[in-house]
């Protein structure tokens, strides 16, 4: 069984990006980003988004420009089997 993929876009949530990659990743989903509450860390808003998605531990999280933070933070809280940054930064430092 394939793992399951998430995708994520960057700050300007264009799904655009991955018009060409999406029909060859069977499974494989564009993640709606949440909005955040007000003075929300990162951290608490992904473990929100990790609960709306009911998302699979053998997961594989993939993301482009900002949103790779997004998925850093995700991949701990679902226990990713992999995190794939684009274009994006692997920490805060």
């Amino acid at each position: 069984m394939p793992a399951h993929l998430y995708l994520f876009t960057g700050m300007n949530r264009n799904p655009r990006i991955f018009a060409r990659l999406l029909p060859l990743l069977s499974g494989a989903v564009i993640v709606e980003w949440i909005e955040p509450l007000a003075d929300e860390p990162i951290r608490a808003r992904t473990q929100r988004l990790a609960h709306s998605l009911n998302a699979a531990r053998d997961a594989i999280v993939c993301s482009v420009s900002f949103g790779g933070i997004i998925a850093r933070e995700l991949a701990e809280h679902i226990n990713a089997r992999a995190c794939v940054l684009i274009s994006s930064v692997a920490s805060p430092g």
